[in-house]
């Protein structure tokens, strides 16, 4: 998420957003440091960096309800 490249911010970002879609991982990647550079990378020029870092978020917000 890090690299200035624009494919792998996409690329890595959406890998974020589908992990985060699982309850047991949404600690980890907050544990991980990751939120902050989703949040940077919401704002990316970008709209492809955009969307993925949104979906990323959105989905850490999501939980299953039991």
């Amino acid at each position: 998420m890090l690299s200035p490249n624009v494919d792998a911010q996409i690329n890595s970002v959406g890998c974020i957003t589908n992990l985060a879609t699982a309850d047991e991982n949404k600690m980890r990647i907050a544990k991980s440091g990751a939120l902050l550079p989703l949040t940077r990378l919401a704002r990316s020029r970008e709209i492809r960096v955009q969307r993925n870092a949104a979906g990323a978020l959105l989905n850490m917000t999501h939980s299953i309800e039991h």
